[in-house]
């Protein structure tokens, strides 16, 4: 694999670089909620920045379909462009610029005569944004013809998107093929981390899973109950860990088709699994007026009342558990976090985890809603490293291999 460096860079002077980023940010009532994505490109921009590189950057932004769905309907032309307003870059152009601190003119079809003509006047140093990847039919197709298109654009091709590199798209995987390509310091970072993390670990090696439900990690949960020393599953996926062994989830969320897949994990598993020993709950959750939150032992959890975070007890063995550990990995919350009555237990693992990698300890944690969770936890920064990438992360973690990681090799 190649790596964009401080010397590679300098093979990038007066040539067009596409970089594709993940600049895939939440935004509500026209507010961008996180820039964490952006500002984790900065760097590597910077850097061909200083070299003199024309910077082409690709990137998508929500979930479009209308291109999808033409592409669907049986219209293969290579570079099919359709427009989808509420997914443009656009008008997120300027809260772009100010997150960046960086100069971004806009392209809205690379492709097209008008779009050329801008790559090609571009000066030495200039970064230009072309408008949402997906609004092309041939992106999430992987679209060979459409890539070698992309590719016409340019010299060199940067991979700074981690968090998109599980999937086998065209300006992921088939680019990679067409151009020099080089992952990009963020990606090169976040692989390196993993690597130390899981392949290479510091033993003894936790891993934290918890989340709602054990459909979604049923690969990771395989694959690390056979890999790692040590498993915590918490939050709602844990029901579904003590329905399997005859104990009460009341009215919990219980993924009763995963029953015997729980069993075949725990039976199979040569890590240590440890659950939750007790459990907050309520009878009816509410996000506006005060619940009687009660604190009850596993196995005590009245009929009618639903769980929603981890209790003391869980919290202090948890910790204790993880206080021989030298790496330690995390997803999920264990907790409702979005509910202030249900924070505790993902705000005493984080805070944990912050005072564990003060020791000397490899802490890692990805996926979206860790990261909130870390951040309203306020240690987001207290970490050795923590991922913004969610289904990429995962299947890392699985064992999976990533198309646009395997394309740069």
């Amino acid at each position: 694999m190649n790596f964009l460096t401080t010397d590679t860079a300098k093979a990038f002077t007066g040539k067009h670089v596409l970089v594709r980023v993940d600049w895939n940010v939440p935004y509500m009532d026209g507010k961008m909620l996180d820039a964490t994505r952006l500002i984790n490109t900065r760097e590597t921009l910077h850097l061909l920045q200083a070299n003199g590189a024309k910077i082409v950057v690709l990137a998508h932004y929500g979930r479009p379909t209308l291109a999808k769905n033409e592409r669907k309907a049986g219209n293969n032309t290579p570079d099919l462009f359709v427009m989808e307003g509420a997914f443009s870059f656009k008008p997120l152009l300027a809260d772009m610029q100010a997150a960046l601190s960086l100069d971004l003119s806009y392209v809205e079809n690379p492709l097209t005569s008008a779009g050329s003509e801008h790559i090609n006047a571009m000066q030495n140093g200039d970064i230009a944004l072309c408008e949402n990847i997906r609004f092309f039919g041939g992106e999430e197709t992987n679209d060979a013809v459409f890539a070698a298109k992309l590719a016409a654009l340019a010299d060199f091709y940067v991979n700074e998107a981690f968090s998109c590199s599980h999937r086998a798209h065209a300006s992921i995987e088939a680019i990679a093929h067409l151009l020099p390509s080089y992952a990009g310091l963020g990606l090169a970072r976040e692989i390196s981390y993993l690597k130390n993390a899981f392949e290479s670990p510091k033993r003894p090696l936790w891993v934290i899973v918890a989340g709602s439900k054990v459909s979604t990690k049923i690969d990771l949960l395989l694959n690390l109950s056979k890999k790692v020393d040590g498993l915590i599953i918490a939050g709602a996926m844990a029901n579904t860990f003590f329905k399997a062994q005859g104990i009460g989830a009341g009215q919990s969320l219980v993924e009763d088709d995963y029953i015997e897949t729980a069993r075949e994990i725990l039976k199979n598993a040569t890590a240590e699994i440890v659950f939750p020993c007790d459990r907050l709950a309520v009878e009816k959750l509410s996000f506006t007026e005060k619940m009687n939150v009660i604190s009850v032992d596993y196995d005590q959890l009245p009929e009618t009342y639903s769980v929603f975070d981890i209790g003391e007890k869980s919290r202090r063995l948890f910790i204790e558990k993880l206080q021989n550990a030298k790496t330690i990995i995390w997803n999920g919350p264990v907790g409702m976090f979005e509910n202030d009555a249900f924070t505790g237990g993902s705000f005493a693992i984080a805070h944990a985890l912050g005072h564990l990698t003060e020791k000397g300890v490899l802490t890692l944690a990805g996926g979206g809603d860790t990261l909130a969770t870390l951040t309203k936890a306020g240690c987001l920064d207290k970490l050795s490293y923590c991922s913004t990438a969610g289904g990429a992360f995962l299947e890392y973690l699985e064992g999976k291999s990533l198309p646009g990681i395997e394309a740069l090799v």
